[in-house]
């Protein structure tokens, strides 16, 4: 039998059930007294809001000639405060190619109050559905429910048909909010195998059943997974990316057998291979004619390695500007971008890769994904988890790693939105694993140097040093230099009794240098006075006013963008009738390991006091077991931040 045969045998005897597959009980509208009448979460008496239910149900449509995925979601929010009225916002993503991309709908969305003992129902309206650009492949459909109320319950429901068989819908058990009841049914005909893959720490429960059509050879493999009482992912700092560790779910394609056997399960090797073939990928390498002109000087002056990178990343980044879209391949070709001046992620980095093999460095591309898209599973070989590229250079046992599409980055100094795990390196070979740790610390160096006039209050200058990622960031932050400007502003906004004048910014665009901003200094932040007595803080400024850790058990690592140290001095001349009642005191705080250290410096000479502030975080980041170290390490920065400096008047 051919393959059409098998294809039409197989849609004509799925027709006939699949409405049987989809008909589920329809909730929606029948609200049951518990859940109007609510006004805690049941789970945690410190919820905003709170999911009620959140279910999921994925089966195919059989069409002639064509299998769709439908995927159908229905939950409810109840809101319990008015700080929770941001949930009612909502974005729903459809993946997208060329040429189609996934239908959207049946969405329902309304808004439940209950008003003098009758329930008001307030349907949304069309206008406020938007569509949003988020990526080449992902178009989000947004929407705003109308008239949320403290005590409202929200109610959504769509459907979503899919005719990409790869892009199997997965599900998120663990939102930002408090979830009582959460389940996912999978509907799957025993001719299409997914492999699941589990993120996340809290237990889901999986049942599989198996029925047997009468009609033909076929079966649904048909699985209920659920979870109950599901905690809100807590609002930690320090997470490079929630989707890395809260309790989800996603699907692989791993194979059909629709007429013949196809299997989509992959090895790195054969990516690789893949890849190197790709008309926008490892072919546009091959293009060097377009910037040989360029780099002929180059070329002729016969530059140690250094200096080539240097030469050929500045090349680049006059040449291309970023036109701020990512992805792993070119938008069309690295000469047309080269050309016309502008282009993606893709067309930088594999435009500077060709350029430093045409100058003999040894340069291939590296994909990764960068932290906002969360982490590579090495296990799990497939392209579609990379959304970035950048070049890696091997030198001996060395690896350079260049991202010419930011422009604050350089050779010595990676995009920090890179640092991510682990890149995959693509080579003539199989291609390699390559570590994406910082090799440079974001150091600040912060000295205030004032004289106490008990009229005035602190009068003198203010230096900041910006080191290498501190550097970048401030860079980032400002643009260009004419950000000083607002960035002192926003300083006086956030410090009422503190200005900073005549402020002068310094190597802003020197990239391998650090940032200095240097300006006079007028304060009365922290300064208390009375008839015989000053108080002040000297930490004001630089202080941490409370821990960054404050849950009970951390089930993930802390992650820092990348290692980093700030260390603040404060000198103060003190007024001649004025002498010193007490200091805070000198200390020495760490953890087990001595990667992070926390040093405060108190001392006192001649009417100068001197307070220093240095805190040291030497790992970009700290697994589990390091929490309760870090925890305690913060105590003390909180505490010692906190301590003041008091004076008495002679006499």
């Amino acid at each position: 039998m051919g393959k059409h045969s098998l294809f039409l045998l197989f849609i004509f005897s799925w027709i006939s059930t699949f409405a049987q597959k989809i008909d589920k009980s329809d909730r929606f509208g029948k609200l049951n007294p518990v859940e109007i009448n609510s006004t805690i979460c049941p789970i945690d008496s410190n919820a905003h809001a709170y999911y009620l239910f959140d279910h999921g149900n994925s089966s195919f449509l059989i069409l002639p000639e064509l299998l769709k995925i439908v995927f159908e979601r229905h939950f409810r929010i109840k809101i319990l405060d008015k700080s929770a009225f941001d949930q009612g916002t909502f974005s729903i993503p459809l993946f997208r190619t060329n040429n189609k991309e996934e239908e959207l709908s049946n969405l329902k969305a309304i808004t439940y109050n209950q008003e003098n003992g009758k329930m008001i129902e307030t349907k949304m309206e069309k206008a406020s559905i938007y569509k949003e650009n988020a990526s080449d492949h992902i178009k989000n459909i947004k929407f705003t429910l109308p008239n949320i109320k403290v005590g409202s319950i929200l109610e959504v429901k769509y459907t979503i048909q899919s005719d990409f068989l790869f892009n199997y819908q997965g599900w998120v058990f663990q939102h930002d909010l408090p979830v009582l009841e959460s389940e996912y049914i999978t509907d799957i005909p025993d001719v299409l195998i997914y492999n699941p893959h589990f993120w996340g720490y809290h237990q889901v429960n999986k049942v599989t059943t198996t029925k047997k059509s009468q009609e033909n050879d076929f079966a649904e493999n048909i699985s209920i997974y659920s979870a109950k009482n599901i905690p809100a992912f807590p609002n930690e700092p320090y997470v490079s990316n929630k989707d890395n560790y809260r309790t989800r779910l996603e699907f692989e394609l791993a194979s059909t057998q629709i007429g013949i056997y196809e299997n989509y399960t992959s090895n790195w090797k054969a990516l690789n291979d893949k890849l190197l073939n790709n008309e926008n990928f490892g072919l546009q390498l091959a293009k060097t004619g377009y910037f040989k002109k360029e780099i002929a000087p180059i070329k002729d002056k016969n530059l140690p390695l250094n200096a080539k990178i240097y030469a050929a990343y500045a090349l680049i980044q006059k040449n291309i500007k970023w036109d701020n879209n990512e992805g792993i391949y070119t938008t069309a070709n690295i000469k047309k971008a080269f050309d016309e001046g502008k282009g993606n992620v893709a067309d930088i980095n594999l435009a500077l890769i060709s350029m430093l093999r045409e100058l003999g460095v040894n340069a291939y591309p590296v994909l990764l994904s960068t932290r906002e898209n969360g982490y590579v599973l090495q296990g799990y070989p497939t392209l579609t988890q990379f959304n970035y590229v950048i070049a890696g250079i091997i030198d001996g046992d060395k690896t350079i790693l260049l991202d010419a599409a930011n422009p604050f980055s350089t050779p010595s100094l990676l995009s920090p939105k890179c640092l991510n795990g682990f890149g995959r390196l693509v080579n003539d070979q199989e291609g390699q694993w390559i570590d994406l740790k910082a090799n440079r610390i974001s150091q600040r160096q912060v000295n205030y140097k004032v004289n106490l006039d008990p009229g005035k209050g602190l009068l003198g200058s203010y230096i900041e040093r910006n080191y290498f990622y501190a550097g970048f960031k401030l860079r980032s932050n400002l643009k260009d230099t004419s950000g000083l400007k607002q960035y002192i502003e926003k300083v006086h906004e956030q410090y009422k009794d503190f200005k900073l004048m005549d402020a002068t910014l310094s190597q802003f665009n020197e990239y391998d240098k650090e940032v200095i901003i240097e300006a006079k200094l007028e304060s009365k932040l922290g300064l208390e006075l009375s008839d015989d007595l000053i108080y002040f803080n000297p930490m004001q400024l630089e202080r941490f006013t409370e821990n960054p850790f404050r849950i009970v058990d951390r089930k993930f690592p802390i992650e820092f963008e990348y290692p980093w140290m700030v260390n603040a001095t404060f000198e103060v001349k003190i007024p001649d009738n004025y002498t010193i009642e007490s200091m805070p005191k000198s200390g020495v705080f760490q953890n087990a390991s001595k990667s992070a250290k926390f040093t405060f410096v108190s001392d006192t000479t001649a009417g100068m006091i001197k307070v220093g502030s240095m805190i040291s975080m030497q790992k970009a980041r700290y697994g589990v077991e390091e929490y309760e170290g870090l925890k305690e390490l913060f105590s003390h920065i909180v505490g010692k931040h906190a301590e003041q400096i008091v004076l008495r008047k002679k006499g």
